[in-house]
């Protein structure tokens, strides 16, 4: 079992750290409401079933991505 080290950090170092960590959560906190709402609308608007397909092919169309970003590399 291997021991991870200690990381020091100096107070201005952990204060910016800190600071950055709170921005980028508060930053995830608006997108996740953002898209939940969107959601919400789309919902709405197009049906539950009209959703779903959306849904599917955007992820689907993430994945082709990523493979072919990798195929790439």
């Amino acid at each position: 079992m291997s021991r991870r080290p200690l990381l020091r950090l100096t107070p201005e170092a952990a204060g910016q750290l800190q600071y950055n960590y709170d921005r980028a959560k508060a930053a995830l906190n608006t997108l996740e409401a953002e898209l939940a709402e969107l959601e919400r609308q789309v919902r709405t608007e197009f049906g539950p079933q009209a959703f779903m397909r959306l849904r599917n092919a955007t992820r689907q169309a993430l994945k082709l991505s990523q493979v072919k970003k990798e195929l790439a590399a």
